[in-house]
């Protein structure tokens, strides 16, 4: 139903300041905010993968500042001590209410996702057909209302 993909947010008043974030080697500047989170379903990104994906070399990975709770590392954020790099779905609904800031288009895909599971035995049933098409058309319409206000803030 929903990939997810990871990418920096940071408090608003992070853009302004001796060190705004306007390109991905700024971040140098910034305490880099880390979710110490696993899964052994899949890989998670991490600092390191996002910033070789932005070409940003001069920038500790994993330095800052680690956390093993996502709402922690999410308030941490919203109170401007630091870069979080974030799933979409965890803050979407912080960056349409402008409460975090997205400052780099790049992102980064995960293997891990939102899926729709059930019984094969039930697979079939008119109430679970119901429900699926809901889930996936609220995906779908999500995704289409993301695309549309862009990937940055």
């Amino acid at each position: 139903m929903l990939a997810e993909e990871l990418f920096p947010v940071c408090s608003p008043k992070l853009l302004r300041g001796p060190h705004p974030l306007k390109v991905p080697g700024d971040l140098r500047h910034h305490t880099l905010l880390h979710n110490d989170w696993s899964s052994r379903e899949g890989n998670w990104p991490t600092w390191q993968d996002w910033l070789s994906q932005a070409g940003a070399k001069d920038v500790d990975a994993k330095g800052g500042l680690h956390f093993n709770d996502g709402l922690v590392v999410l308030e941490a954020a919203l109170g401007g001590q630091g870069v979080y790099l974030a799933n979409t779905t965890a803050v979407q609904d912080l960056i349409t209410a402008k409460k975090l800031v997205a400052p780099f288009a790049v992102r980064v895909k995960s293997d891990l996702g939102y899926y729709f599971v059930c019984p094969a035995h039930a697979a079939r049933r008119r109430e679970i057909l119901i429900l699926r098409d809901w889930l996936l058309a609220e995906a779908a319409a999500d995704r289409q209302a993301r695309d549309n206000k862009g990937r940055t803030t």
